[in-house]
């Protein structure tokens, strides 16, 4: 997704920090104009309108530098979008995660590893606040069960990202001429693998 990557005009600084095509994704599930009435990404003109919000006008609302056409094309190719009969663009995944894009996962992976090892290392040393960093843990279950929590995880996880994600857009607007910069980084992991361990340990931990 090279050609996703190019740095545009934006009135925010996302895009300096994150993929273009995630910062798309953000705007898309997170500002209320392209939203549906459950708080959901709604389904978008493919083309602007008069006085319509689009797919068009959500790209060029982050950069005006890359055509609309060149993103969908990449996120048809990825699965992260579909073009329904009514020419509506849908996004595909309740957040931006390419299924096939090396570059962009490895660009999260490093920042988010780097800040979960960060608020580890602060709750290891006893400083304060605390920084939540909890986890549920359960062995001796089925691959069926297994199946099922990571549904559940999904489902709940994403819903918990989305809250956020939507809130903190807000107070960026608000915060745009405050003192001081601070920055967050909510995670979100679910793992899955062989038990072989005897120790139980069973339940919610951390910090």
């Amino acid at each position: 997704m090279r050609r996703l990557r190019e740095q545009g005009e934006s009135d925010d600084d996302t895009t300096q920090h994150a993929p273009l095509g995630a910062a798309i994704a953000v705007r898309w599930t997170s500002e209320d104009a392209y939203l549906d009435a459950e708080g959901r990404p709604a389904a978008l003109p493919r083309r602007a309108g008069a006085d319509q919000k689009s797919f068009e006008t959500l790209v060029a609302s982050v950069s005006k530098d890359i055509r609309p056409r060149a993103v969908l094309d990449e996120w048809l190719r990825l699965g992260v979008a579909r073009i329904d009969e009514q020419d509506h663009v849908h996004l595909q995944v309740e957040a931006f995660v390419p299924s096939e894009d090396f570059d962009e996962k490895a660009f999260f992976f490093g920042r988010n590893t780097r800040d979960h090892l960060a608020a580890a290392v602060h709750n290891l040393r006893g400083e304060s606040p605390p920084m939540p960093d909890r986890a549920v843990y359960y062995g001796g279950l089925s691959e069926q069960s297994a199946e099922e929590l990571a549904q559940l995880s999904e489902e709940v996880g994403m819903e918990a990202l989305q809250r956020v994600n939507k809130r903190a857009r807000a107070l960026k607007r608000r915060d745009a001429k405050a003192s001081g910069r601070r920055r967050i980084t909510l995670g979100f992991y679910f793992f899955r693998g062989v038990d072989e361990s005897d120790d139980d340990g069973e339940g919610p931990h951390g910090a």
